[in-house]
């Protein structure tokens, strides 16, 4: 019943956030590079026509965010800020504040790994073990050029991370 429970309570709280990449998905397709290194995309073509390509805007992330994380699992929740860095592999490395039970401080650096884009959005995931008290954190998240909306999970928590610039 805990179990059932807790897949209703998780399922509620990512109610139209269903960009997510989740597990056993597929995330979207990356696009071909053009010699410039920008992405494109193929786009209808007559039939017996090479397709063309469009280019893709994939959002830069780098910069500063700042918003909220809440659990779906206790209803804890309080501020929390970003700092992405565009690493050259085309990951972020994202160092992640904020406050628990709004006393506690903490502060971890995780890296988000680029599994998808489509036109104006960039989809991630990765996973942070941050120690034996919290365990393991996964990660799935979408982002445009102003939001940054991304599930967590953990063996006891559950819950979602809102950020803006």
């Amino acid at each position: 019943m805990r179990l059932a429970v807790s897949v209703l309570t998780f399922s509620l709280c990512f109610t139209g956030l269903n960009t997510f990449v989740r597990a056993g998905e597929n995330p979207p397709a990356p696009p071909a590079y053009d010699a410039a290194g920008g992405a494109t995309t193929p786009a209808a073509a007559p039939a017996g026509t090479a397709p063309a390509t469009q280019p893709v805007r994939v959002p830069d992330l780098n910069g500063d965010w700042c918003g909220s994380w809440q659990s779906c699992t206790n209803g804890h929740k309080g501020p929390m800020r970003a700092s992405f860095c565009r690493l050259c592999d085309g990951n972020y490395e994202v160092t992640f504040s904020g406050r628990f039970c709004k006393l506690i401080p903490f502060r971890y650096k995780t890296t988000l790994t680029v599994t998808g884009h489509s036109d104006g959005v960039v989809y991630l995931s990765g996973s942070q073990n941050l120690g034996p008290l919290f365990g393991t954190f996964s990660y799935n998240a979408w982002a445009n050029d102003c939001q940054f909306v991304s599930g967590y999970c953990s063996k006891k928590d559950q819950g979602q991370f809102v950020l803006s610039r």
